[in-house]
Formats: structure tokens, sequence, C-alpha cells
């Protein structure tokens, strides 16, 4: 089986992976921060049946963001910034939540989830190098 050499690499490389995002995480710095609501994107939509701006934003103030922006204060500067990862449900406007942060670099802040802290990684390379171990077994 010329594969199982490739299917093993891959899974080192999910654990490569893993534990390089786990050590990041690690030296991550942990704040209070709270879910705030993006700046309004007016749908032309909407603009064109002549309904008004302030009708389209209401009704929209606590429904969650799909990609929560988040506001947070490191040393008494305020930080906002929005997630590159989809979190499902969503958080409401509102919210309390953790932000953690690079000591060095404030303005690069992350909500703990399952990709960031290298989890995901870490289980992906356990199934893949079980599955190369189990057809090592099978064929070898």
């Amino acid at each position: 089986m010329i594969a199982l050499p490739f299917i093993f690499l891959l899974g080192l490389v999910f654990l490569f992976i893993g534990l390089r995002q786990r050590l990041r995480w690690n030296s991550l710095e942990a704040t209070e921060g709270v879910i705030v609501k993006r700046e309004a994107v007016i749908n032309l939509f909407h603009l064109r049946d002549n309904a008004p701006v302030d009708e389209i934003r209401k009704g929209q103030s606590d429904v969650p963001d799909e990609y929560p922006t988040f506001q947070y204060v490191v040393e008494g500067k305020t930080y906002k910034k929005t997630s590159r990862i989809s979190i499902k449900p969503g958080y409401k406007p509102g919210t309390e939540v953790i932000v953690y942060y690079d000591p060095l670099y404030p303005e690069r802040a992350h909500l703990k989830n399952i990709a960031v802290t290298g989890t995901l990684f870490l289980l992906g390379a356990i199934f893949v190098i079980a599955v190369a171990g189990l057809l090592f077994v099978i064929f070898v």
C-alpha cells in the first residue's frame, strides 16, 4: 500500500499544526469583552422599496452576527474586532465574552473556539494517524 506513508505524513502535519496552534493559544492573555453590533449595512433592495433607513435598522439591533464583532480594553485602550471565524448560533449584542489577545499586539484577538485553540487539528491528527495504523495492520 503506497498511500500509507502519505496518510501517516498527513497525520503528522495535522499534529504539527495543532501543537503550534496550542502553543500560540497558551501564550495569549485573557480580558473581558462585550459583543457589539457591527455598523448596519444598508441593503439596497430595501432602499428600492422606499423603506426608511431607520425602519431597516429597527429590529436588527439584537440579531446575532454570524461573525461577531467584539470590543475589549487592554491597558486603557479600547479595541474593536470582527471575528473571521463563523460562530453559530452567534452572540447577541451586549453579551459579555472572554477575549484572548496577544500581549505584544493587543489588536490581535480571538474568541475561544475549536479552530483557534488547535483542538480541531489535534483531533484530525489522531483520526488520520489511527486510520494509517489500522490500514498498516490490515494490509501489511
